[in-house]
């Protein structure tokens, strides 16, 4: 389990979903505050399990991080990429259905929204990276 974040020390959260995986690729979510830069570190082949629920809208698009990821662009291109409408995101984030069975992939999920969250109520950017 990883360190606990500071963006509010009453929430602990494990923050590296990569340990055992070290030379692989790996997607992080950081933000900055004034004292500290907390992050989430993912294991690409988690990563990409997670961003395989996402569906295509109504109008037949990908939308949000899914477009991102699907044209590979925005963190595949730029180091510290900071995520566009972070709300939009939470709420698609919490919107995934994922089986039962994907333990894994709903601890990152859940992870991961309540990281958002945290920074959104604390109107901090959220940058992304891909190493």
């Amino acid at each position: 389990m990883g360190p606990p974040s500071r963006l509010n020390k009453k929430i602990f959260m494990k923050t590296n979903f990569y340990q055992g995986f070290d030379g692989e690729p790996s997607v992080s979510f950081s933000c900055e505050t004034e004292n500290s830069i907390d992050s989430i570190k993912i294991w690409e082949g988690y990563f990409d399990d997670l961003m395989s629920f996402f569906q295509i809208n109504t109008q037949g698009n990908w939308d949000g991080l899914a477009l991102y990821y699907h044209l590979h662009t925005g963190w595949y291109e730029h180091s510290n990429w900071i995520i566009p409408n972070l709300k939009s995101v939470i709420d698609k984030f919490r919107k995934l259905s994922i089986p039962e069975k994907k333990t894994q992939v709903i601890e990152i999920r859940n992870t991961l929204v309540k990281f958002l969250e945290l920074a959104y109520i604390n109107k901090l950017d959220v940058r992304i990276d891909y190493e």
